[in-house]
């Protein structure tokens, strides 16, 4: 069944594709793209992994994928101020200002959060067995996972704080080089605006995790191809999708790299080889939410548990006698001995809300973000609210993976960086100008 998997996606892809004008950024588009490559990786190791794909998982994608593509286009009876400007325009964008002093002061900040970070990194470490010796950041993990240390809620607000910083300013670079024109000449002229982004990835790589670097990525992603197209027109610059397809190829190289250095840095390629390592991050998913709806018994006992747990958070702070649940699901073990404990995000909306909810929950998802995407194609501006959509579309890249919307949808940490994200971009960027 996996091959008849591919064939149904590839299909799906095909259909979102026309049906959203040839638009390769829309919602459904990357929602059907993204579970074609998870699944994809999932088919060519099945044998190694021991493993099959069953006919239930493969019609259950299927109709999550169709509810959501009904969402995006149900998103069409929503009218969006109809004297925004047209998006088949092209509009000129405006290189983007930050005084040096206020750069040094993004800079020093991110450092002086480094420093503290990097203190608290020590402490997990040693909780996790750290003796000077061997892979610092895998013993800090081994801390949080294992021993429910944590890093504190200062160095929690000040990591937001580093992201709003980072964020604002990849914004800024990557619309500058556009405006340039010219890649070379572009990072050139504009280097000096990586300058606070260098902290923040510190900030990333001390985190131990490696979903801020798909967070960056994806967001780059975003803002650059939506900055292009609206520098373009929209119409013309989905003629021009190769364009497209490279700048893509090139950020996903740039993140394969960095996957697998941060790999080597927590000492997770020690336990698998790097082939395994990417194949069983991209493609176990797949795999593990057949063994899912196959094998597992798990009934939601509490509403909302594998997918509130930002929402149920809040409200336990506030008072309310609201149990939380771990947010990390269990581990599941191949027939070969490989283990995941990601299930892409649909195993989370049928644990919780059965095959039903699951369906309702796509298609709402599908409507929101088709709201949101024409709102940015409508409004045809690179400005905050861009960030803002770059940021939490991330959601559409993760969810072949894990489930990055619900889960932390009113989060502390998602109203932490939403906020961060509009205060960074509120100091630092004071005013555009253009050379005329």
């Amino acid at each position: 069944m996996g091959y008849f998997l591919l064939f149904i996606l590839f299909f799906l892809l095909l259909f979102s594709y026309f049906i959203s004008r040839r638009d390769l950024i829309s919602p459904w588009f990357i929602s059907v793209g993204v579970y074609l490559i998870s699944s994809f990786v999932a088919v060519i190791n099945l044998d190694r992994w021991n493993e099959t794909i069953s006919a239930n998982t493969v019609l259950i994608i299927t109709i999550a994928l169709i509810a959501f593509g009904i969402g995006q286009i149900s998103s069409s009876v929503f009218k969006i101020n109809k004297n925004a400007a047209n998006a088949a325009n092209a509009v000129k964008i405006y290189k983007i200002y930050v005084p040096f002093h206020r750069i040094l002061i993004a800079f020093s900040i991110g450092l002086m959060i480094v420093f503290l970070m990097y203190k608290r990194l020590v402490v997990l470490a040693t909780i996790g067995g750290y003796s000077g010796s061997g892979y610092i950041l895998n013993y800090a993990r081994v801390a949080i996972i294992h021993y429910d240390a944590s890093w504190g809620a200062l160095i929690g607000v000040l990591q937001f704080f580093t992201m709003g910083i980072g964020y604002v300013f990849t914004y800024v670079f990557v619309n500058n080089i556009l405006y340039e024109g010219k890649l070379f000449k572009g990072f050139k002229k504009n280097s000096i605006y990586l300058l606070p982004i260098i902290p923040f990835i510190l900030v990333e790589v001390m985190s131990t995790g490696r979903n801020g670097f798909i967070r960056l990525t994806a967001m780059t992603l975003f803002l650059g191809i939506i900055t292009w197209k609206i520098q373009n027109g929209w119409k013309n610059a989905n003629k021009k999708n190769f364009r497209l397809m490279i700048i893509a190829s090139v950020l996903f190289l740039a993140f394969y790299v960095t996957f697998i250095k941060l790999g080597d840095l927590t000492g997770k390629n020690l336990v698998y080889s790097l082939n395994d390592t990417i194949s069983v991050y991209t493609g176990g998913s797949i795999v593990a939410l057949d063994n899912y709806l196959e094998n597992s018994q798990i009934k939601s006992i509490n509403f909302g548990e594998e997918t509130l747990y930002g929402l149920k958070f809040i409200f336990n702070k506030l008072g309310f006698d609201v149990l939380v649940e771990n947010r990390h699901l269990e581990f599941i073990h191949f027939n070969n001995g490989y283990s995941t404990n990601v299930y892409t995000a649909l195993r989370r909306y049928i644990h919780d809300y059965g095959y039903f909810g699951m369906v309702l929950i796509q298609f709402l998802i599908g409507l929101f973000f088709g709201v949101f995407y024409k709102l940015i194609k409508k409004r045809n501006k690179a400005d905050l609210l861009l960030i803002i959509y770059a940021y939490v579309a991330n959601a559409l890249i993760m969810q072949s993976i894990d489930d990055s919307f619900l889960t932390v949808f009113l989060s502390v940490s998602q109203v932490f960086s939403i906020f961060f994200i509009v205060v960074c971009y509120k100091f630092f960027i004071k005013k555009k100008y253009n050379h005329l």
